[in-house]
């Protein structure tokens, strides 16, 4: 990813421990690093993790478009670069989550609202006191392959300071030439991260340049629209509820009709939905007031919507 020789150079001259000690860390960009390659498996897990979501098939078709490519060429797994659009808690973040799981990549996320610096993605001069890399040299020293997925969070919502606007330094990332030599402050040593794929958020699409607008692929991320789509929806995210929280031998695998209905009543967003989903979920353990009486509900717990749960007007599909 960059010159040893180069790196090397640009460290010889440091004294202080806490520089010696980034030095160590950042040293590893210059070893080599594998590429993973895109497999069948990678396809059929994307296909079947968003599969029966209707309302995420024109973005999940485009991913599959470059997989499937990708397989049959055996070349290294890459994505995007890509725009997520959509209004707030439709799943923008979450598709992004699910991807980097389906994919098996190592991730790392900025969170740009209300970033107006530009120090986290490129670094400060080692001129200064405090100087140090960026988040994303940093991660890429010490990730195990070169072409992770680099996550970039509300777009729309960065700002800009007198160390520069994020934008600017994601107009670099984003095209391909310059992210071959992407130069981070601190290192001052050029690094290839042209093998990342990056994805990015934004809740308004409008307010984001042309000049990066150009530079990915925009997909909407919309709420389900039918109630087909939305009991697809929870059933998707309690097994991913309860896998993550190891509660599969406390809950019923599968959701009756009623509580299904009950869950997505009035619900306007996926955000919500999780929301909900893991209040039903709290309830249920809350009902039992020792561990012995918890355990001895193996299996047989269900999520509890309380009314306090649901909006006071309807609002959604089902009124």
């Amino acid at each position: 990813m960059a010159n040893r020789q180069a790196l090397e150079q640009r460290f010889e001259d440091e004294s202080s421990i806490e520089r010696r000690k980034q030095r160590e860390g950042l040293m590893q960009l210059a070893d080599p690093k594998p590429l993973v390659l895109a497999t069948a498996q990678h396809f059929e897990a994307v296909q079947q993790a968003f599969g029966n979501l209707p309302h995420l098939q024109s973005v999940v078709q485009h991913l599959l478009e470059q997989l499937k490519l990708q397989v049959v060429l055996e070349r290294p797994l890459k994505l995007g670069p890509l725009l997520l659009g959509g209004e707030p808690g439709n799943g923008k973040s979450w598709l992004m989550h699910q991807l980097a799981a389906c994919l098996e990549l190592p991730k790392l996320e900025f969170q740009l609202a209300g970033t107006a610096d530009t120090l986290q993605l490129a670094g400060s001069s080692r001129n200064w006191s405090n100087a140090a890399p960026g988040r994303l040299v940093q991660f890429l020293a010490h990730c195990p392959v070169a072409n992770p997925l680099i996550l970039f969070e509300e777009v729309d919502k960065s700002g800009a300071s007198s160390h520069g606007v994020p934008n600017d330094i994601l107009l670099m990332l984003l095209e391909p030439e310059n992210a071959r030599t992407f130069e981070d402050k601190y290192l001052g040593v050029p690094v290839d991260v042209s093998h990342c794929s990056y994805v990015l958020t934004a809740n308004n699409v409008n307010l984001l340049s042309a000049p990066l607008l150009s530079r990915c692929q925009l997909s909407s991320v919309r709420p389900p629209h039918t109630e087909a789509a939305w009991r697809d929806m929870v059933r998707m995210l309690y097994t991913q509820m309860l896998n993550q929280e190891g509660l599969t031998t406390l809950f019923m695998s599968e959701l009756p009709d009623e509580t299904e209905t009950a869950l997505i009543d009035r619900c306007v967003s996926l955000r919500a939905l999780r929301r909900r989903l893991a209040q039903g979920i709290a309830a249920a353990i809350a009902q039992y007031a020792d561990p012995q009486q918890l355990k001895e509900q193996g299996g047989a717990l269900l999520p509890l919507v309380q009314a306090e749960m649901l909006p006071r007007r309807g609002v959604g599909f089902l009124g």
